[in-house]
């Protein structure tokens, strides 16, 4: 696979800052926005605005970077709580969300096709029917 150039004017390989978009793991354009990358999973996927082909981030990074921002807030609202300040709660607040922010901001796209991704939203389906059951004869 082809990695786009790095430019000294990016923030990142996989954003440039003139449109703050991501780019495409199929066309190497930056055609995927900062929304469709965070909203994005195998069952849902974002479209680039280029090449209309799909790509997600795993599930996987998906749940890490949650795990790490409730841990983020649990462990700095404890301190915050523990020391009475309401300096430390805000800090805290702020650095959870900009660490979350550059987490998505970092994370890999990995490119699927409609194919997979509609493999994936019936799995996701019979999942929640199997479990749905479940739940009713108990």
């Amino acid at each position: 696979m082809r990695m786009a150039p790095a430019s000294r004017h990016s923030l990142h390989p996989r954003q440039t800052r003139s449109n703050n978009m991501y780019i495409c793991p199929h066309c190497q354009q930056a055609g995927i926005s900062y929304f469709n990358k965070w909203w994005s999973c195998s069952s849902k996927p974002a479209t680039c605005t280029f090449c209309g082909e799909l790509s997600y981030v795993t599930a996987l990074v998906s749940n890490s970077i949650f795990s790490v921002g409730i841990l983020t807030l649990v462990a700095t609202l404890t301190f915050a709580f523990t020391e009475k300040s309401k300096l430390v709660a805000i800090a805290g607040l702020i650095a959870t969300i900009v660490c979350y922010a550059y987490l998505w901001h970092i994370a890999p796209l990995h490119p699927t096709s409609a194919k997979q991704s509609a493999s994936a939203t019936s799995f996701s389906w019979g999942m929640l029917l199997i479990i749905g059951i479940t739940a009713l004869l108990k």
